[in-house]
This record gives C-alpha cells, structure tokens and sequence, in this order.
C-alpha cells in the first residue's frame, strides 16, 4: 500500500497540508483448484464457492465438451483422443484451461477449476 498526493495548499505562506489517498497495488486474480476422484464434492464446493463469492467456475470435463461441441483446434484434437476411447493427455487438457482462463470472465473474477 502507498500514500499518494491528492492535493495540496498553501496558506500564505504557512505549512501546506496534503489530501492523501491510500493506493493499493493492482492484485492478481487469485486461482483456486479443487481436484478429486469422481464423486468426491468438487462440484458442489465448486457450486458453494461460486455462489458465495461470484467467482468464475471452470470444469475441465465441460471445458473439454466445449470445445468438442465448437469445433476449436483443441477441440478437434481432443476429439480424436476421445473418439478412440483413449484419455485426453494432460498437455492437452491443460491447453484447454488456459484457454478458458484467457476469457473475459475469467479475467473479471476470481477463479476456481
């Protein structure tokens, strides 16, 4: 935090007095990831923290049937991973994440995955 000068006058020639205002560095936007096997909560902490906060919910499954459904380039190579009964590798869902992270939205308000 840093004082900044607002403004400042002089009284004919006495001690000029300052109007100060307390200035905050710019903060990132903080990110939280909540991981667990299938059925464990994430989705519903996730649901609480949304509603309590308005933060920003990314699901990497709904990220992932996103892009499938929109044709993106990670998208179509999601796809033939999927198709082929094969898991999406972690390069690729990663990708996907930080696609979804580059979204206005997500740049607003905080994060959660």
């Amino acid at each position: 935090m840093s004082l900044k000068v607002v403004g400042a006058a002089t009284l004919a020639g006495a001690t000029a007095y300052g109007v100060y205002a307390m200035t905050r560095p710019k903060k990132e936007v903080p990110k939280i990831i909540i991981s667990g096997g299938p059925g464990s909560g994430k989705g519903t902490q996730c649901e609480l923290l949304v509603k309590k906060y308005g933060i920003k919910h990314i699901s990497t499954g709904d990220a992932l049937r996103h892009h499938v459904k929109t044709g993106t380039d990670l998208g179509k190579e999601a796809k033939a991973y999927m198709e082929r009964g094969d898991l999406v590798p972690d390069e690729l869902v990663i990708g996907i994440c930080k696609a979804e992270m580059e979204t206005k939205e997500a740049k607003k308000k905080r994060l959660v995955t």
